[in-house]
């Protein structure tokens, strides 16, 4: 066999380098599994304190992320924007995300949940009020056959908060930070609805890491079935 190996040594070549491949990329998910694994892990247990106060010296702070916060402050009502395309029990609707004004002067968005297109909430929300949440991260950038958002429209599908936040300083001059707030507290009973708290992670790496080391084994075995059926008709 090691005779005919030498007779193809290209092929040799590119099959021992996909498996080196496959195998180094089934080994990254591995560790991306373990990462992944202990990041649910921290957001199960942040769940379970109590509510951080955020406010305009750490609201900008990356450690507050899917963690639980609190504030006192008021909503920029006519600033909000609303996400399209979002479904609560089978009935098409949209995000409210509405810029919020803490008591010492940070800016920064509230989801305050879900409404229908056909039972709009009211938008006067000027008066303070008291709120807790879940700091969430923004979606991943649409795939380009996906809906696009269209800011000169004011149509969204997606939460870009950095183009949110560029939106809203050249409509209404409203200087806004790319920070978004899952609303919990107080829960609603009337539009916008108040939205289950899920920040459960896709975790589909074991699944990847298979598919990888799989590729690896199946390469393997079909270079020496054709190593060996080469050696055969020597």
């Amino acid at each position: 066999m090691l005779a005919s190996a030498k007779r193809y040594p290209w092929f040799s070549f590119f099959c021992f380098a996909s498996i080196v491949l496959f195998l180094t990329l089934g080994s990254w998910q591995v560790i991306r599994l373990e990462w992944k694994e202990g990041l649910i892990k921290e957001i199960s247990e942040n769940l379970k304190k109590s509510p951080i106060f955020i406010t305009s010296s750490n609201y900008k702070s990356p450690d507050l992320l899917y963690k639980k916060v609190k504030a006192n402050g008021r909503f920029l009502s006519d600033s909000a924007i609303r996400l399209n395309a979002k479904y609560r029990d089978n009935e098409l609707g949209y995000h409210i995300i509405t810029p919020f004004v803490t008591s010492d002067g940070a800016t920064l968005f509230i989801n305050r949940g879900w409404a229908s297109k056909e039972k709009p909430p009211e938008t006067t929300l000027s008066k303070k009020t008291y709120i807790e949440g879940i700091v969430a991260k923004e979606d991943r950038k649409a795939a380009w056959f996906l809906p696009q958002n269209q800011p000169e429209k004011n149509i969204w599908f997606w939460k870009d908060l950095k183009q949110f936040s560029k939106y809203l300083k050249e409509r209404d001059n409203i200087d806004i930070e790319p920070v978004l707030v899952q609303q919990t507290h107080p829960k609603s009973e009337t539009p916008p609805l108040t939205l289950k708290v899920d920040v459960n992670l896709r975790n589909d790496h074991a699944g990847y890491a298979f598919t990888w080391y799989s590729l690896a084994l199946v390469v393997l075995v079909m270079y020496l079935f054709f190593i060996r059926s080469k050696s055969e008709k020597k």
